[in-house]
């Protein structure tokens, strides 16, 4: 299982991360869709410079 978080860097210069509340994700492929999802849907509100997308694997103790 996998968590989204996305670290991004405005255009005005500041940092900033976003953790996913919707995961955790079965495979890195769906964790890295819903980064792309966080992206689209925060660069129409900020203006970014850069954004990563993380995808962090859970181990399966952790998940409820």
């Amino acid at each position: 299982m996998f968590k989204t978080i996305v670290v991004f860097v405005s255009l005005t210069g500041g940092s900033f991360q976003l953790e996913d509340e919707l995961g955790p994700y079965k495979d890195e492929a769906k964790c890295l869709y819903r980064g792309a999802q966080i992206i689209k849907v925060t660069s129409q509100k900020v203006p970014l410079l850069h954004a990563t997308v993380v995808c962090l694997k859970q181990p399966e103790e952790l998940i409820s």
